[in-house]
């Protein structure tokens, strides 16, 4: 849009207005009214469109906070940002994946993802030897949607031992634990002789749109899967594969085994400086 070509073009449009009109007022009186005087018409649930408003100031204050960790912004965008969360009346508990993640981090002391289902329900997963916590969570996600139970394996273990080992061993990854990609290849292998697997697969496209939480900063084949979004890649909200979910935020830290391929232990636990983390 261009604010000033509207102020050049208004008086011919009021002009024309007025002889459609006649004597009964015009509907536009100033450029203004023609843009965003009407937006507030086009809402039809001002609640909703509030808790919209709401969730996405605490994403970007997610944002500002990783682009300053990772060294790709500023401390005045990541202050801005906290500064902005904090005059709307908001805190990152108002998220509810973010509350989640952390108690569950805080028990678990492992890094953790929580993503709420469209009925409301939170899950997560946590990391650990065998894959990563995006990937547990998205196992647990649709382990739930396909309603299996907790005991029934969708991918079996020697499965999941021998790409881990292929990724160690022989192409010399620098991390043991499967990831999202790895382990949606291997589901989709499974699912060919395994019905509970077949069934859990089918729910990936019940995983659109989803709100989700990661307490540490993902790398970036967990960021996203085969292809990336240019809304959601690094500069906003960390997302997956576009069919399966985006709304994706990370906790400013870095894992363990992380974003320096384990160069940056030491400093993946701590802060940024003059800032303060939930």
């Amino acid at each position: 849009m261009n604010y000033n070509r509207d102020i050049e073009a208004f008086p011919l449009l009021r002009r024309i207005l007025t002889k459609i009109y006649g004597d009964a007022p015009i509907p536009y009186n100033s450029p203004t009214d023609m843009g965003v005087n009407r937006v507030g018409f086009a809402i039809t649930d001002d609640e909703v469109v509030c808790e919209a408003s709401n969730q996405e100031i605490i994403r970007r204050y997610y944002a500002g906070q990783c682009d300053y960790k990772r060294g790709i912004g500023t401390l005045e965008a990541a202050q801005r940002g906290k500064y902005i969360m904090e005059e709307s009346g908001l805190s990152p508990q108002d998220r509810p994946v973010v509350k989640a993640a952390l108690e569950k981090e805080a028990d678990a002391k492992v890094p953790v993802v929580a993503l709420q289902l469209p009925n409301g329900k939170i899950i997560t997963g946590k990391q650990s030897d065998t894959m990563t916590a995006s990937a547990a969570c998205l196992l647990n996600c649709i382990k739930e949607l396909a309603e299996i139970g907790d005991s029934i394996h969708l991918l079996p273990p020697v499965i999941l031992n021998a790409i881990g080992q292929l990724g160690s061993d022989v192409l010399k990854h620098q991390r043991r634990s499967l990831d999202s990609k790895e382990v949606l290849i291997a589901l989709s292998i499974s699912a060919v002789t395994n019905p509970a697997a077949e069934a859990a697969k089918n729910q990936l496209q019940n995983l659109r749109h989803l709100q989700a939480h990661s307490t540490v900063i993902l790398q970036s084949r967990r960021r996203h899967l085969p292809k990336p979004r240019n809304h959601g890649n690094l500069r906003t909200t960390i997302c997956w594969h576009k069919p399966i979910l985006h709304k994706l935020t990370p906790s400013p830290l870095h894992s363990d085994e992380g974003f320096f391929f384990g160069l940056a232990q030491s400093s993946s636990k701590h802060p940024v400086p003059a800032l303060r983390f939930p």
